[in-house]
This record gives structure tokens, C-alpha cells and sequence, in this order.
């Protein structure tokens, strides 16, 4: 979960693979989609699986899984809200402290309660990328 932090993707993955016995497996979870946090050291909004893959597979890499997961409601608060939900934000989104700001948070809050928490692989617009790979012999 920092490889959105790292200027040469291409070269992470290289290195990673230089560090993984033949016959060992490498997982890789990162953004698939993200908000910028961190700067000035954050240099991608999100990786696909097919990204990933396509960097690891020429290396000697055989993909066991490749998929992006998420839920509209942690979509809603990544992209609409800028920031991640405590665990309790995302459940019972209508939980919050009283602040200045009460109108807004509470418009919102209800908004991100209509947006469904099942998690799922098959989402457009999924906000984590998760791969699974052997390295050959």
C-alpha cells in the first residue's frame, strides 16, 4: 500500500522481483483509484491489475490473481469526501461530531449512506488493486 509513493513504478516491481525466490509468490495491493495525500512524495492516483501484471509477467511471473475491489460508498468517500473513513464512518455513516461545518458534513453523510458498503470485484470504478503472482523456476 505505497506504491502510489513510489517515482519509478517499473523499478519497484524489478526490485521486488529481484528479492523473490524462483518458486515464491509476490502480492502487490495499491490504489486503483485514490485521492493525493502525501505530497510532494505521491506520484500515482491508482495502478490497474493489468498494469501490474504486465509488469511482472515479462520478469518470470506467472498471475495466480489480478482484480480490483471496492464499494460505491469507500469510491464516495475517497473521491467526494478527499479522505479515508474510520471503520465506523463507513457502517454508520451518520455518526459523526458536531462541528462548524454540521451542514455540510450531514449532507454528505447522508449522501455516502445511499451508496452501497458491500464490497465487490466487479465494480467500474473499484478503489483497490490486489495481485497475486508466482515466480517461475
Amino acid at each position: 500500500q505505497v506504491l502510489e509513493h513510489v517515482y519509478d513504478v517499473k523499478q519497484a516491481i524489478l526490485n521486488l522481483a529481484n528479492l523473490t525466490m524462483d518458486g515464491g509468490f509476490i502480492w502487490i495491493a495499491c490504489p486503483a483509484s485514490n485521492y493525493p495525500h502525501g505530497s510532494p512524495h505521491y506520484f500515482s492516483a491508482g495502478y490497474t491489475p493489468e498494469l501490474i501484471s504486465n509488469l511482472l509477467e515479462p520478469l518470470g511471473f506467472k498471475i495466480i490473481l489480478a482484480q480490483k475491489y471496492g464499494s460505491d460508498r469507500m469510491y464516495f468517500f475517497t473521491h467526494a469526501l478527499r479522505r479515508w473513513p474510520t471503520k465506523q464512518e463507513y457502517y454508520f455513516p451518520l455518526r459523526f461530531r458536531i462541528s462548524r461545518y454540521l451542514i455540510t458534513d450531514l449532507f454528505w453523510r447522508i449522501t455516502a449512506l445511499s451508496k452501497s458498503p458491500k464490497f465487490d470485484s466487479e465494480l467500474h470504478h473499484a478503489t483497490e488493486t490486489v495481485v497475486f503472482a508466482q515466480k517461475r523456476n
